[in-house]
């Protein structure tokens, strides 16, 4: 006998109430207003328990509600990042600086993505554009200049040796306890290397008892009438 077929909104196996984010992420959706959701972000952001699975199915939900609000697609792209979903948050970031073309933070973490892809050129770039902003407004922040200087440094080994080995480069730092700075710099704990979910950008990048095979949990938001958000699909790469 055949189970009955499930719903759109209902979870895959293995993704119920047991697993405390799902939990979290389901009371967020019964009013996905702004507020709630940067403040869901802050707070998965802090969560070591986070996975790609976790940041994959969220983003379906923000990116049919907020795909106007910069600073939510902002707080997305950097769980992408911090789950080391890399092509991902690329997407979400070029989408919320597109929303801005003159706010900073877009440039600074699509830096640092593009470092981690092993594109210290097109890194250097973003960065450079982060840190002129940031004098500009008056901004201070160290990590953007930080990452500049890793970019310039890598520069050289992406001419000579290809993306491949910047990636190499920056994720063995990485693993010998650079600072992660794209979470929030207000969180004392100790940060741990967070295994990549992304595929790989570049052969062996990513060893393959690395990689997560499990279906993302599915979010179904709920509409307030309160809320007068304006959506469209978040633009994909060219």
């Amino acid at each position: 006998m055949q189970p009955p077929p499930r719903g759109p909104s209902a979870p895959p196996t293995g993704a119920g109430d047991d697993d405390p984010i799902v939990a979290r992420i389901r009371a967020w959706a019964r009013r996905p207003t702004a507020e709630e959701t940067l403040a869901l972000c802050d707070e998965l952001a802090r969560n070591t328990g986070l996975r790609g699975q976790h940041v994959e199915g969220l983003a379906r939900a923000i990116q049919q509600r907020h795909a106007q609000h910069q600073a939510i697609l902002v707080a997305l792209g950097r769980l992408q990042l911090q789950v080391g979903k890399l092509s991902d948050a690329q997407q979400t970031l070029v989408a919320a600086g597109r929303l801005d073309p003159e706010a900073r933070d877009p440039y600074r973490y699509l830096g640092e993505v593009l470092l981690r892809r092993g594109d210290a050129a097109r890194a250097e770039r973003m960065l450079e554009k982060a840190v002129d902003i940031e004098k500009r407004s008056a901004q201070s922040d160290q990590s953007s200049s930080d990452w500049l200087s890793r970019a310039r440094a890598l520069k050289p080994v992406q001419d000579a040796q290809g993306e491949g080995a910047v990636a190499a480069d920056i994720a063995q730092q990485i693993a010998q306890g650079l600072r992660r700075s794209s979470l929030p710099p207000r969180s004392a704990r100790p940060i741990e290397p967070v295994p990549f979910d992304d595929e790989p950008t570049h052969i062996g990048q990513v060893p393959e008892n690395l990689r997560r095979m499990a279906t993302p949990p599915v979010f179904e938001t709920t509409d307030h009438e309160d809320d007068n958000l304006i959506t469209n699909e978040i633009p994909a790469l060219r």
